[in-house]
């Protein structure tokens, strides 16, 4: 006899907060039910609020469970934000412009700014193109900064 839809559940969610995620052929597999039987389990959990499905299978709700603020975020693995930025600024050219996305790793990229008189930065981000403004105007008794725009777009819009 097979096991009840309500113990097949179980196991998912355990599966899913103890690794994190769970795949539902690899689940199928190992609860010898059909895929199309697990997602409908997933589903079923997903509506209880147990873990959130995604395309394959499902993600633990405990990923989801805390949103960082800036400042969070900003003090979060900043040797790693400091290689990405290191990595990245060989590839800032002399001239033209760049798009610089928002956030806090790419807020990393601030010094790298500097002395590029001829270099337009874009951001869509308020908090990066003041995190920017402010690295470039420490700099500004000694060197010339590089332009810089807050391109501001707005959802549901054409503009």
């Amino acid at each position: 006899m097979g096991m009840l839809a309500e113990e097949r559940r179980m196991h998912l969610v355990e599966w899913t907060r103890s690794a994190g995620l769970v795949d539902a052929n690899e689940a199928a597999d190992k609860l010898a039910v059909a895929v199309e039987t697990v997602r409908r389990d997933l589903d079923v959990l997903q509506r209880r609020g147990l873990l959130r499905r995604v395309h394959g299978g499902a993600i633990a709700t405990e990923k989801f469970a805390h949103e960082f603020t800036i400042p969070e975020r900003e003090n979060r693995s900043p040797q790693e934000k400091q290689q990405i930025a290191d990595v990245a600024s060989k590839y800032i050219p002399e001239e033209g412009a760049i798009i610089v996305d928002g956030g806090t790793t790419c807020a990393a990229l601030g010094p790298y700014l500097l002395d590029k008189p001829n270099l337009l930065v874009i951001t869509k981000q308020r908090q990066t193109c003041k995190h920017n403004r402010r690295i470039i105007n420490q700099a500004l008794h000694a060197r010339r900064p590089c332009p810089l725009y807050l391109a501001e777009f707005r959802r549901g819009t054409n503009r």
